[in-house]
């Protein structure tokens, strides 16, 4: 850390109390970063970034700071985060906070490093990551280095939920919260069929007995899943929330959605995710799967029948659909169903069809 030369410009319209954080916060923030305790922060500014899709905001910061008369600045990235805050459950923020200051130096993958952050996740302040590879770049061996990297976070906490209580800011989905996420999915498809009337929704009225029946057995669907492996997840793995650096190693951020589940909820939101947002990639998605299944079979010695991974595939496919797009479908715009409605059809009704197929 620690830049030497100009810093980008410093707009002199922006003063030190547009942010909701106070130079004492930064400056011990710095130093416990760089550990040293000689360094005073002088100046600060809001600068643009590179940025993907993402939950919440993301704005660059220039610190500007004085080492024993040394003058450097650095560029951090000031997060304000937009996860999922269900009621009952510990906020995003707060979720990611704890990664950076508890798990950070366990995880196989390279994280950012953590300035500083409001108590109540509202904000944080870290290193900004360097911009990598840009996902329609991707390789088919990239994208294999990209699953390799998750299954080496999977098997790093493969069965360790009980260890895992120790951090009770963790995600449990599966587990203890399973019914915050079923009354969550619940009020979401009461929402939809209310709006059966709206001309857009009711030209897609194909969709509504595939979302009924999906409710019918969303019941029994947690306690199905919760019996598989469980371990840390990422929880928003894809291609938008990490890098692929020059040197090949992996930064992955966006720890919002962090939690105990099947590993296969971060490959499935991997291989379908990447694929709403940027089309087709090198890999196909269910190319992807099958690599991952290799791999975790490889490095947990945990293996799977053909039609016990296809039933497990397809529960997980099914609680994805639920804890990621039912709320979208009920509040969304008669403009996105016009301009998205014949994709979410090829990405996501067929697939959700296919798997309740298999399932009932």
């Amino acid at each position: 850390m620690g830049k030497k030369g100009e810093p980008p410009s410093h707009p002199a319209e922006i003063t030190t109390t547009d942010f909701p954080f106070s130079r004492a916060q930064i400056s011990a923030g710095i130093r416990r970063y760089e550990k040293k305790h000689n360094v005073w922060v002088t100046n600060y500014w809001e600068t643009p970034l590179i940025l993907r899709p993402c939950s919440g905001k993301i704005t660059g910061l220039v610190i500007e700071y004085d080492i024993l008369g040394d003058i450097t600045w650095d560029l951090l990235a000031l997060k304000f985060p937009g996860g999922n805050n269900r009621a009952g459950l510990p906020s995003s923020g707060v979720r990611e906070t704890n990664v950076y200051l508890w798990l950070r130096d366990l995880l196989p993958v390279l994280t950012p490093r953590l300035i500083t952050a409001s108590k109540s996740g509202k904000w944080l302040l870290m290193e900004a990551i360097p911009t990598g590879l840009q996902p329609a770049s991707y390789q088919k061996s990239d994208l294999q280095l990209v699953i390799e990297r998750a299954v080496a976070l999977h098997e790093r906490f493969w069965q360790l939920e009980e260890d895992l209580k120790i951090f009770n800011w963790l995600s449990r989905p599966l587990l203890q919260e399973s019914n915050i996420y079923l009354q969550a999915a619940r009020n979401a498809h009461r929402v939809i069929t209310q709006r059966r009337f709206s001309k857009a929704i009711l030209y897609h009225a194909q969709w509504f007995p595939t979302l009924d029946k999906l409710m019918d057995f969303l019941p029994k669907l947690a306690r199905q899943l919760s019996k598989a492996p469980l371990t840390l997840i990422h929880g928003d793995f894809w291609l938008g929330n990490l890098e692929l650096l020059a040197d090949k190693q992996i930064a992955l951020y966006d720890w919002q959605e962090v939690g105990i589940a099947s590993g296969l909820l971060d490959i499935v939101n991997l291989a379908y995710k990447t694929t709403w947002h940027y089309g087709k990639m090198a890999i196909s998605p269910d190319e992807m799967l099958t690599i991952y299944r290799e791999k975790i079979q490889t490095a947990t010695n945990y293996f799977y029948k053909d039609a016990d991974w296809q039933i497990h595939l397809h529960q997980v496919i099914l609680w994805y659909f639920m804890t990621n797009w039912l709320d979208q479908l009920a509040y969304a715009t008669p403009m996105w169903f016009t301009n998205f409605g014949e994709k979410f059809e090829e990405v996501w009704l067929n697939q959700l069809q296919d798997s309740l197929t298999v399932l009932t």
